[in-house]
């Protein structure tokens, strides 16, 4: 190795260095404060893990960052360890909260001791910080719910073809940021381990800025744990570093990558839901309820919401809609007023019944006038039945 190289990685661990350092000394101020005001609120005589306990209650998406910080870090330190590279060794929760406090704990006692306290006071303070984390706690799950509401929590079983696909793209033709931008897109439509690896991977590595940053926002979008914007490369740039990406928009783009795209043809589904666009609410319920079980749904707002845009409907949507249900093991079509009166959803469950597709009608509501040709189907009114219908079909 040239004197070179050996300074270049010296320059390189400092850097490494520096920006660690960095992240503890904001995460101590970070944390000071809520530690100082739920200290406040402790009693005389309160031990450690009563502190601890308080704090997991009262500043509980503090609590919840803090968790998912460490169980980041443990990932860093896997990958860190395989190449030879020096451990974070970040602490667990509770060791690097209790050594936050660890001098505030000892000046709240040491004023109990002095008598430097009101009781009124302490139960004020409490009652101010739990009012404070209940209306903070029903915020944040808010925002969580909104920004989830098209995101399955869920990890379907081709994603490991998928990440195989991206990089084999990149290695092939880098130059070819249009395709490795829809593997993206496509693995940010759910959220589970593997995808959030990924996408991290892709944000932190990458060369081409356009493709970091879609990673960088999609793994925003779904809350994904110690998520970070990694400095801009320096230096001058080659073509396959700054190339924009064109995303594809219309049903009839979508259709040409079905019929050609690797990454489309290896998709599989656990289930197409047919339904009416106006029960999206109880919809995206259902699919929040089957994810539970670790089934992959096929619905079109959700899985191929911008190509399938309804102010977009032509004969190639068909197609696509066609396709989807051969990529799924099962149907269930959601039987309501208006599936009932929707164009499409009764033409999609004839599509199934004629390619021999196992079908399931989910009576959501009761509705007068049910179609006689409904019976031909198994027939049930909850949604554990469903779960019931798809494991009974077998993988």
């Amino acid at each position: 190795m040239s004197y070179v190289s050996v300074g270049e990685k010296i320059i390189e661990m400092g850097v490494v260095r520096r920006i660690w350092n960095k992240e503890r000394c904001d995460l101590h101020k970070k944390y000071k404060r809520p530690i100082v005001l739920v200290a406040n609120t402790m009693q005389p005589g309160f031990s450690d893990a009563d502190f601890y306990t308080a704090f997991k209650n009262l500043q509980p998406i503090l609590w919840r960052e803090l968790q998912e910080k460490y169980i980041s870090y443990k990932e860093l330190d896997k990958a860190r360890k395989q190449k030879g590279r020096t451990l974070r060794l970040f602490p667990s929760p509770k060791r690097f909260l209790l050594s936050e406090a660890e001098n505030i704990l000892k000046n709240i006692r040491n004023q109990h001791t002095l008598g430097n306290y009101k009781e009124h006071n302490l139960e004020e303070k409490r009652r101010v910080l739990t009012s404070q984390a209940a209306r903070r706690l029903k915020i944040y799950n808010d925002k969580l719910k909104k920004d989830l509401y098209y995101i399955q929590e869920v990890n379907p079983p081709y994603v490991s073809k998928l990440i195989q696909i991206y990089y084999r793209n990149r290695r092939q033709n880098s130059l070819d940021v249009n395709n490795r931008l829809a593997i993206i897109q496509e693995a940010a439509k759910f959220k589970s381990f593997d995808t959030i690896r990924f996408l991290k991977k892709v944000q932190s590595g990458d060369k081409n800025e356009n493709l970091r940053l879609a990673a960088y926002f999609a793994l925003l979008q779904m809350h994904a744990p110690d998520v970070r914007l990694h400095r801009k490369r320096k230096g001058k740039k080659k073509m396959s570093q700054i190339l924009e990406p064109e995303e594809r928009k219309t049903p009839q783009e979508l259709l040409d990558l079905v019929y050609s795209a690797d990454y489309e043809k290896i998709k599989e589904f656990d289930v197409f839901i047919s339904h009416s666009s106006q029960n999206e609410g109880m919809i995206e319920s259902l699919v929040k309820t089957l994810n539970s079980e670790n089934y992959v749904c096929y619905v079109d707002w959700m899985a191929d919401r911008q190509q399938l845009n309804r102010q977009l409907t032509c004969k190639e949507t068909a197609e696509v809609i066609i396709n989807r249900i051969k990529q799924s093991r099962v149907f269930v079509y959601v039987l309501t007023k208006e599936c009932i009166a929707s164009k499409w959803s009764p033409w999609e469950l004839g599509y199934a019944y004629a390619i021999g597709k196992p079908i399931c009608i989910y009576h959501a509501e009761e509705v007068d006038d049910k179609p006689e040709y409904l019976n031909l189907h198994l027939n049930v009114t909850e949604q554990k039945e469903i779960i019931k219908f798809i494991k009974e079909q077998g993988k």
